[in-house]
């Protein structure tokens, strides 16, 4: 099998395919700022991909070695001319400490130094600069007087209430970074940050953030459940962890972006949603059984990148990057090794063309409102594999998604089931009412997993199109609609409606007198009901 996706992945690199543009919502995270982790020359296959980003890291302490002296190192200049150069955009991610050079290993004003430079540096090269990566994480933990008691992950304290100082302190270093970024190249970076869990971004969002800062930066890993569910949401066990709730009950997907964006226009935060990482492991468990992140199928590893990557662009989400492109390693059971799409060997994972399905299809259609999709399982699905994560029961519904789009001369409906993939269970049939203010003349269903196409059976009365018992895959159906002249609503208001008193069931409790009788009004019938208690 992998010598089959060895001869695919050559095939890919014709120079006519290398010219295309990417799509430009969609991105992997490359690790070329870290010099020896992955070969530059995987940026072929990127670019093959179909995908318009690449992230990767500029290391503070690679380009300040010596206090006041900054240089951005060959290497780096090396892997951001290349990405360039394939027509690949750079989300640069600002990060690391420098412990070597500082006391204060993120020293506010020597950050801000450090940004200041790269913006001026990096003009026509890099088209996003992210304020350092996952701040929750080593940012917090090398702040100076940083204690189990007053710094915490989700960024407060629930003894208190508090807010801990490593947010505060975040805050203050990602807006002067912005600052310093707008004042040596106004206008030149698109600028993202905060890049920390829901309940610790509305956190900073209610502490503040700059109106330089353009991007809300947002890493939705859904560890064990399928990627339509993440671990937050409105579950009183989390409300207890986290002192704030974001999302529904079930904790969605859907749910927790919209209200991260409610929260952010509510404190005048930024516009754009950028998603900079998220991803499934196909690792081995065997060390760890309790490990945060399920160790997936490489099967289930495609259908679940598509599924989030065609919600992310329903939602009309800015910007979506799987993590990561190249296996980190090779260890059977290591967590971080196997996130990739493309082997260390080179040879590439079923993800890598689920990806590219994705990114070519989805080129030329945008997210657009035009109809309302309503789905009517024949079977239920419940899921066999719920998860409890920190008292909260997380599990698939068995509901479906569907979300629509447009291009110049068709439209297109994207639905696929929010079942576990690869399950023992054939996929299950459902009837699917679309609302069109257009005849549709034909429906092509595509599946975008394998890119097969066959013609779907409709019938339309009025702006009501009906599909009966179309399959609903573990992955997601493109139905291509053509369209042609308006179609005109059928009115539901018969004049028959309520014509004949035997089509209700009137049951009449006992000791009560009660007469059901008809009567015309203004050319509609009208039932009335008649009672004496």
């Amino acid at each position: 099998m992998r010598t089959v996706f060895v001869i695919l992945f050559l095939c890919l690199l014709c120079p006519q395919m290398l010219s295309a543009a990417g799509h430009d919502q969609l991105g992997v995270q490359t690790h070329y700022g870290h010099k020896t982790w992955e070969p530059i020359s995987t940026l072929d296959a990127i670019q093959a991909l179909g995908v318009g980003w690449i992230r990767d890291d500029l290391l503070w302490k690679s380009v300040e070695k010596e206090k006041g002296k900054l240089e951005i190192p060959d290497f780096a200049w090396e892997w951001i001319k290349a990405a360039k150069a394939r027509d690949l955009k750079i989300v640069l991610t600002l990060h690391g400490a420098n412990e070597d050079v500082y006391e204060d290993p993120h020293d506010m004003q020597a950050y801000a130094n450090f940004a200041r430079f790269a913006a001026t540096q990096l003009k026509g090269y890099v088209d996003v600069l992210e304020l350092i990566n996952e701040p929750f994480n080593h940012f917090r933990r090398k702040m100076p007087g940083s204690t189990e008691d007053n710094s915490h992950w989700n960024g407060w304290n629930p003894q208190t209430g508090a807010v801990d100082p490593w947010v505060i302190k975040y805050s203050q270093t990602m807006n002067a970074m912005a600052q310093a970024i707008h004042e040596a190249a106004p206008n030149q970076y698109k600028i993202i940050g905060l890049g920390c869990s829901p309940p610790v971004n509305a956190r900073l969002l209610k502490v503040g953030v700059s109106p330089l800062v353009d991007g809300l930066v947002l890493h939705p890993y859904s560890h064990r459940m399928v990627p339509e569910l993440l671990a937050w949401g409105s579950q009183p066990s989390f409300l207890e962890r986290d002192g704030i709730t974001v999302g529904d009950s079930q904790g969605t997907f859907a749910s927790v972006m919209k209200d991260m964006m409610k929260l952010s226009a509510q404190f005048n935060g930024p516009k754009e949603l950028w998603l900079t990482e998220q991803g499934y492991t196909t690792y081995i468990p065997a060390d760890k059984p309790k490990a945060k992140y399920a160790g997936f199928t490489e099967s289930a590893q495609a259908k679940y990148a598509q599924r989030r990557f065609m919600e992310c662009l329903g939602m009309g989400i800015r910007f979506a990057s799987w993590y990561n492109f190249y296996n980190k390693g090779d260890h059977p059971h290591q967590v971080q090794d196997h996130f990739g799409l493309m082997r260390r060997d080179g040879s590439l994972k079923p993800s890598y063309f689920a990806i590219q399905n994705v990114a070519r299809t989805m080129l030329n259609w945008a997210d657009e409102p035009w109809g309302d999709v309503k789905i009517y399982f024949n079977v239920g699905r419940p899921d066999t594999w719920p998860v409890v994560w920190d008292g909260a029961t997380l599990a698939s519904s068995g509901e479906a998604r569907a979300y629509t789009f447009a291009n110049e001369k068709q439209r297109a409906v994207a639905i696929w089931s929010t079942e576990r993939a690869d399950g023992d269970l054939q996929s299950r049939a459902a009837d699917v009412l679309i609302t069109s203010d257009r005849l549709v003349t034909g429906i092509t269903a595509m599946d975008m997993l394998t890119g097969e196409q066959s013609k779907v059976s409709f019938e339309q009365v009025g702006q009501l199109v009906k599909i009966e018992k179309l399959m609903l895959l573990d992955h997601p159906t493109f139905l291509i609609l053509q369209i042609g002249e308006p179609a005109v609503a059928k009115s539901q208001n018969h004049s028959d409606h309520f014509a004949k008193a035997e089509a209700w069931q009137f049951h009449s409790p006992k000791n009560i007198d009660a007469k059901w009788r008809m009567e015309k009004n203004n050319e509609q019938s009208v039932g009335i009901l008649d009672f004496n208690l």
